[in-house]
């Protein structure tokens, strides 16, 4: 009798030289489509190319009991390679997705980044670690590229460079958007940085809060606006320099749509002599 027979599913224990190219993984479980006790080999079919040959010393039979699906729904899953050639439409190595549902042979049913749902196979992913999945972004935040996976992130990111998050997913990954795509990152590839970085309406609401302290310089389009409070109010206002008056309408269409970025200050030391250069009048100094 045959040592194996076409619907055994066999596990692969052991790779050959041409089997990665053709689409075997190991420990991955294939359906043999047919078996030869004379060569010791069974064929198989796999995302790339069908009845491709395997030997039965780098095989083994799996039982109907053993095989459990790697996913399952809800799972996030990384995408360790493509097919240049498939149709996976739209998936890059290093993308992140949702399961949404897990088929008989273990492959899995995702959203596309179009808009569009497709099949992955199991082969092609991994589960990322419940431990990554941490909720500690919020929207708004801002954070710093530490590393890109995908050929997308790549082409419109870049590691060190920091972005705000747009929203945060169920599981507490951060999306990023930039030049009009959206990035799902993992929570492993950003870090949280110190927010003194806003678009126009962030800052107007802090100015209006009164968060800045007076005299905090703001920078935006390589202009540099002053905190102060209005005269014989309690709110605060805007001077094109400290001394300055008000902002009325000075603050162009570009402004609106730039960031605002506080200035750090730092801290000059001057001697006696040059304060009173300064001041134009000469100091005491008291104990």
């Amino acid at each position: 009798m045959s040592k194996y027979r076409a619907g055994d599913k066999v596990r692969v224990t052991k790779l050959l030289t041409f089997d990665e190219a053709n689409g075997i993984e190991k420990g991955g479980i294939y359906e043999v489509t047919m078996a030869d006790d004379r060569v010791e080999g069974v064929s198989v079919n796999t995302h790339i190319r069908n009845n491709y040959g395997l030997i039965y010393n780098q095989i083994e039979k799996v039982e109907e009991e053993k095989q459990v699906n790697k996913f399952k729904v809800g799972d996030k899953v990384l995408v360790k390679w493509v097919d240049e050639e498939d149709t996976c439409r739209d998936v890059s190595k290093g993308d992140c997705f949702e399961v949404l549902r897990v088929d008989s042979d273990g492959d899995i049913l995702v959203a596309l980044p179009n808009g569009e749902k497709g099949v992955l196979f199991k082969g092609q992913l991994e589960k990322v670690d419940g431990e990554e999945q941490v909720n500690e972004f919020k929207v708004g935040d801002r954070v710093r590229v530490i590393s890109l996976h995908s050929r997308k992130d790549e082409r419109y990111l870049r590691v060190g460079k920091t972005y705000r998050v747009y929203s945060v997913d169920n599981d507490g990954w951060p999306l990023i958007i930039t030049h009009g795509e959206i990035h799902q990152m993992m929570p492993s590839q950003v870090e949280k940085v110190e927010d003194n970085e806003f678009a126009f309406p962030q800052m107007a609401q802090k100015l209006i809060d009164g968060e800045f302290e007076i005299g905090t310089e703001l920078v935006t389009n390589d202009k540099s606006y002053f905190v102060d409070r209005v005269s014989y109010s309690r709110n605060y206002g805007l001077k094109t320099s400290e001394h300055g008056v008000f902002v009325t309408s000075e603050i162009s269409a570009s402004d609106f749509n730039a960031t605002w970025k506080v200035k750090e200050q730092t801290v000059k030391e001057m001697s006696i002599e040059e304060i009173q250069r300064e001041l134009g009048y000469k100091i005491k100094v008291t104990e």
